[in-house]
């Protein structure tokens, strides 16, 4: 691949994912029968401005008299609050259901991030300590501090599991190149498509330095220095009873943040002597993942990660065109975004006809661009809703008709999810 050639992927990975100033299509399940899909909103809930809970470790922008902003440089400390998102001008909560539920839009429904609140921050990482004999302790002011804020974290999730039916929290991890505004207005979409099932949080890393090869090299050392965070965050949650289970999402860069965190976490856990269930790990989910599938296959296969989680999908691409830059640049054979079944060797295979709880989707649905930014395609971002909130597998006689293509392998067509293609 040239040079040149290759910048301009650069460029499509790092913007595609970037903050959408209207909100993202319809998903066409919304569009079927004369369902009212949000009237079962929780009343607390039925607003046009979405409160979301972010966790980050950007470091914060200080300047006084300013609301709180947060950069692309690294904090060792990892910081939460709420980001209060408007969708629409002003719109009533009645006006935003109704959109929401149709393919052609009478108006526009712009998305803002209206105001930042920072709620609490962790010690920073590494904590203080000092030797005792052979071993080294922890500060007992430091780790008291550590608990008061993991449970201060707990608290906050646990007021927005009140009004919430669904008992679970779904994170959402973006890639390189996304702002902080990037990483929160998604979320508030995402969580208003939810109708108010389960509590959603913005984990937004320490992505959007400026510059192209530059800005990508950086996010990318960001994507592997956040890894100790969000298994912070992973551990806060599942120490709060009131969380029944954990499901993370995670797209392009973002993805191998996470399934290094969930690794990670897996084999802690089995050193302790742990299951599946102390982790609460429900639903894996990469999107349009920027990780070497030779790395991958080694690496989560041979820990056997699939064991602590209840299901991993991976939803990829051949027409991901953004992912040929990092296979130029790493000179990997596949990225996972791009994953064919043809490229599993034969004990892989062997794998997804074994765990059914491992599934790929072939992604066929033509976004335009570089085609990296497809988990808003109304069609993917149907069988995700399918997936996360109504905990369906794959196939027609769950609720999910994708189309079977081989073991573990399943299509996703632009009508999905109506079965005769339309």
């Amino acid at each position: 691949m040239q040079v040149g050639k290759a910048l301009g992927f650069v460029l499509g990975l790092v913007f595609l994912f970037g903050c959408q100033q209207v909100l993202s299509p319809t998903p066409n399940l919304y569009l079927q029968g004369d369902t009212d899909w949000f009237a079962d909103v929780p009343s607390e809930l039925q607003t046009s401005t979405v409160d979301v809970l972010y966790v980050t470790d950007r470091t914060q922008i200080q300047k006084e008299g300013r609301p709180t902003r947060y950069g692309y440089k690294r904090s060792g400390s990892l910081a939460w609050g709420s980001a209060d998102v408007e969708l629409g001008n002003e719109l009533t909560w009645d006006e935003l259901a109704t959109l929401s539920q149709v393919q052609e839009r009478s108006r526009s429904v712009p998305v803002r991030l209206r105001s930042t609140t920072q709620i609490g921050r962790f010690p920073s990482i590494p904590m203080p300590m000092s030797m005792q004999g052979d071993r080294l302790i922890v500060d007992p002011e430091a780790l008291t501090a550590q608990q008061m804020a993991a449970e201060a974290l707990r608290d906050e999730v646990r007021t927005r599991l009140a009004v919430t039916p669904l008992k679970e929290v779904f994170i959402l991890i973006h890639g390189v190149g996304n702002k902080f505004a990037d990483a929160v207005t998604r979320t508030a979409q995402w969580q208003h498509y939810s109708r108010g099932q389960g509590v959603w949080i913005a984990y937004t890393w320490p992505a959007g330095h400026p510059g192209l090869l530059e800005g990508y090299v950086y996010d990318f050392a960001s994507s592997r220095f956040t890894v100790y965070h969000l298994k912070q965050l992973c551990r806060v949650l599942a120490a709060c009873p009131e969380v029944e289970r954990i499901n993370i999402v995670a797209h392009s860069r973002g993805t191998d943040t996470a399934a290094t965190a969930v690794r990670e976490m897996c084999i802690e856990a089995r050193a302790q002597g742990t299951t599946r269930s102390t982790l609460k790990i429900g639903h894996l989910v990469l999107l349009a993942s920027d990780m070497d599938w030779e790395v991958v296959g080694q690496r989560d296969g041979g820990d056997h990660v699939f064991d602590m989680i209840d299901r991993i999908t991976v939803y990829a691409s051949k027409n991901d065109q953004a992912l040929g830059f990092s296979n130029w640049l790493w000179d990997s054979a596949r990225r996972a975004g791009q994953i064919r079944y043809r490229d599993l060797d034969s004990n892989q295979q062997q794998l997804l006809l074994t765990a059914t709880t491992i599934n790929a989707i072939d992604v066929r649905v033509n976004t335009g661009g570089l085609g990296h930014s497809y988990f808003s395609n109304p069609a993917v971002a149907s069988d995700l809703l399918l997936l996360l909130l109504d905990d369906r597998p794959p196939g027609a006689e769950h609720g999910r008709p994708l189309e079977a293509l081989q073991p573990g392998f399943w299509g996703l067509d632009k009508g999905y999810p109506a079965t005769d293609g339309s």
